[in-house]
């Protein structure tokens, strides 16, 4: 379960805490995925955090990944993702329907060039 998505988020969380800076004010949430709110997130350039549906995948544990793109495979629905196990493991097509969670980070930061 060291993949369960509040697990993820509590992990990001410590990390966050020691060593973002602490001017910044920043927000971590989970909830359960919807396609519209995933899809929101990527159209608007922010990579997300995706946790697979214990349900849709019959999986003993959830795996967790980054999308950061959108795609449709023979119809279906899909997010392009960073699949996590290995570096050659970048654009895999993971289907909408394998996911049930997401993360999202928030933060009260501008920046200025």
């Amino acid at each position: 379960m060291g993949q369960a998505i509040p697990t993820v988020l509590n992990a990001a969380t410590r990390f966050l805490t020691k060593y973002a800076d602490p001017a910044v004010n920043w927000n971590l949430k989970w909830d359960f995925s919807t396609a519209e709110k995933v899809e929101e997130e990527i159209f608007a350039d922010r990579p997300i955090v995706l946790g697979f549906s214990f349900l849709s995948t019959g999986f003993q544990s959830s795996h967790v990944v980054v999308a950061y793109g959108y795609a449709e495979i023979d119809g279906k629905p899909g997010y392009i993702t960073h699949y996590g196990w290995g570096r050659n493991d970048t654009q895999v097509w993971v289907p909408a329907g394998l996911i049930g969670f997401k993360m999202t980070m928030s933060v009260g930061h501008t920046h200025t060039y």
